[in-house]
């Protein structure tokens, strides 16, 4: 099954899946092809007996009592939406394949991003996690990714799928243990060490037993328990677009050129997420198309620039409001404009880019959503408070997150936030 088109953004969070974990009982979106509907746990093997005539490293060594149980879960937790991972993993998923195989790593390591962003790489957490693989903002530092004005390294496909997977090489390395590699990914390789040195763990004492914290332990269980899942052939990925880089010179407009390609959706800014910007005037930019249209990307008639609309300052303006509006930074409407401050008056005319009446986007227009977050659920919190302490609504939450007003949410959960700040 070829990816089927994007056609609009929908996040979904855990609420749904433990609303239906506490009736017992779940109805997956029918005629999924890919996905066994039969969500019964399989009996279990004998509590000492290891997952037969496995091969894949990750499972390697585990009690089969410990992965019929994560598999379980997992099928649980993860089938109301999994058709939405699968297609959000289309975009990105063959070049994740490829370096999983360049770098001779585990080929279920694919499902890490799954229980990290749900394969969403423009996601955002609430403690500054970003990208497919939420890497933190000092941990992306020391793995040596980068991020400047054209192109974000955590959200790049390529530049932070090798990093983490080099660095949970690394910690595999280190604790001789995917279970345990995949809890120091988690909770800190530093955490983990004092831990251990307390309270020793191997395969044979069970996943359930690991001296880690709830959510420390869940998170693990998640990514077995899909491991186990893919393994069987119970759970499965949508084909990957298979894409190619192709380098464009300036000045380029991507909004413009997919225009050109009679591209809808967003689907250059899908593909390419490390993109900060959708106009590169000064340099050149790499990017990933699908490899059978790479003749008509460079057939591609030279790009010549935006003319300009004008538009007038109106009550309530500002040039933050004003570059928002119109999909193009302060910076760079400062600059069109030739203005040094940041006052405006009412009246004022102001020159925006624009393409035969069409405005092009002077940044990824992915990124207008800058203040989601995928907020982890503390002790105490509900709906209500969550709400209030981000500015939104109780039922803006159920809603992007699929679940009711009545939902219970619990200490580790992740749920998708719309923040608006408040001032002061």
């Amino acid at each position: 099954m070829q990816c089927f088109p994007f056609r609009y953004r929908r996040y979904f969070g855990l609420g749904a899946a433990l609303l239906l974990l506490a009736s017992c009982a779940v109805k997956g979106p029918a005629g999924q092809a890919r996905l066994a509907t039969d969500i019964q746990p399989q009996p279990l093997l004998s509590g000492s007996a290891m997952f037969p005539q496995r091969t894949d490293p990750v499972l390697l060594g585990l009690k089969a009592e410990d992965l019929n149980l994560t598999a379980a879960k997992a099928k649980l937790k993860y089938t109301p939406y999994w058709h939405v991972v699968s297609e959000r993993s289309c975009f990105v998923r063959h070049r994740i394949l490829k370096i999983l195989q360049q770098l001779h790593a585990p080929t279920s390591l694919q499902v890490v991003p799954v229980v990290e962003s749900t394969y969403d790489p423009y996601a955002l957490s609430y403690s500054g996690a970003m990208g497919l693989w939420q890497l933190m903002p000092r941990t992306a530092k020391g793995l040596g990714i980068q991020a400047d004005a054209a192109v974000n390294g955590r959200r790049h496909v390529e530049t932070s799928t090798r990093a983490a997977v080099t660095y949970l090489q690394q910690l595999h390395d280190r604790f001789n243990s995917w279970p345990l590699a995949f809890a120091a990914y988690h909770m800190g390789p530093n955490a983990l060490a004092r831990l251990l040195a307390k309270h020793p763990w191997q395969h044979g004492d069970g996943l359930q037993s690991m001296p880690v914290p709830q959510v420390t332990r869940e998170y693990v269980q998640n990514i077995i328990g899909l491991t186990v899942l893919l393994d069987r052939g119970e759970f499965a990925f949508d084909d990957p677009i298979r894409t190619v880089p192709v380098t464009l010179h300036p000045p380029v407009s991507l909004a413009h050129a997919q225009q050109q390609m009679g591209k809808t959706n967003n689907e250059l800014f899908r593909l390419n997420p490390g993109l900060n910007r959708a106009e590169y005037h000064h340099s050149d930019i790499t990017i990933h198309v699908p490899e059978q249209e790479v003749a008509d990307w460079q057939k591609l008639p030279p790009y010549q620039g935006p003319t300009y609309a004008r538009i007038q300052v109106k009550s309530g303006d500002s040039l933050w409001k004003i570059a928002r509006r119109h999909h193009v930074s302060v910076a760079e409407l400062k600059r069109i404009n030739h203005l040094s401050g940041h006052m405006l008056h009412i009246g004022q005319t102001l020159k925006v880019p624009s393409s035969g009446g069409t405005l092009v986007a002077g940044i990824n227009p992915l990124l207008s959503n800058g203040n989601r977050l995928r907020y982890s659920v503390r002790k105490g919190d509900s709906l209500w408070k969550i709400a209030r302490r981000f500015g939104t609504t109780p039922a803006a939450i159920a809603k992007i997150n699929h679940m009711s007003l009545n939902s219970h949410i619990y200490p580790g959960d992740k749920i998708w936030v719309h923040a608006h700040p408040r001032e002061g």
